[in-house]
């Protein structure tokens, strides 16, 4: 199991897609690619895919999308088996009424009959298509790039702007006195240069 499961491993991993694994599935299974049971080849891809998550793969999305596909696809082929029509008393004449259910119309009529694998794979790429084509594109906001200006500070002048200050003064002098005036950007350009 080891060195099969190797080999099959450098396969998928080689082209990790749908079709590489149903292939693959079809061949190492010896299941006739011309009389395909969706039943049988779902529950066998479903396993496969079980498979990959037990070796902790990481598997791609459309492997997971075309197994759902399978199994919505085998949901639909299987027909629910009814009893016998449940025979009811219709009243004082003695007469039987058969109990008969309503039709309803189906979408997409499956084909009762085996699937070829060309035939399987085409209605897998058609269901993904319709799926990508419900996808909605992300929308793209195009940014514009931010215009700053900054307002011009000579470092150098400012330090000896403050430096004249405080050499002028025979005392000592408090930070706010240094301050030309009291908002916080003149705070941080008066700080900085000290």
């Amino acid at each position: 199991m080891a060195i099969n499961s190797t080999i099959e491993l450098e396969k998928i991993v080689a082209k990790p897609m749908w079709k590489t694994v149903l292939v693959e599935l079809v061949d190492s299974e010896k299941l006739d690619p011309w009389n395909i049971d969706i039943a049988e080849i779902s529950e066998k891809y479903l396993k496969k895919v079980r498979e990959f998550k037990l070796l902790e793969l990481h598997l791609p999305a459309n492997i997971i999308l075309a197994a759902s596909i399978l199994l919505r696809m085998k949901s639909d082929s299987l027909k629910l088996v009814d009893d016998v029509p449940v025979m009811q008393e219709a009243g004082d004449s003695g007469e039987l009424a058969l109990s008969i259910p309503t039709l309803e119309i189906a979408g997409r009529v499956m084909p009762q009959r085996k699937v070829t694998l060309s035939e399987l794979m085409s209605a897998l790429e058609e269901v993904m298509k319709d799926v990508d084509a419900r996808m909605v594109p992300a929308v793209v906001i195009p940014s514009e790039p931010v215009k700053f200006e900054m307002p011009a500070f000579d470092i150098d002048e400012r330090m000896e702007s403050i430096f004249a200050k405080i050499s002028a003064s025979p005392e000592m002098l408090t930070f706010n006195s240094l301050l030309e005036e009291r908002t916080p950007h003149e705070k941080v350009q008066t700080l900085l240069p000290l």
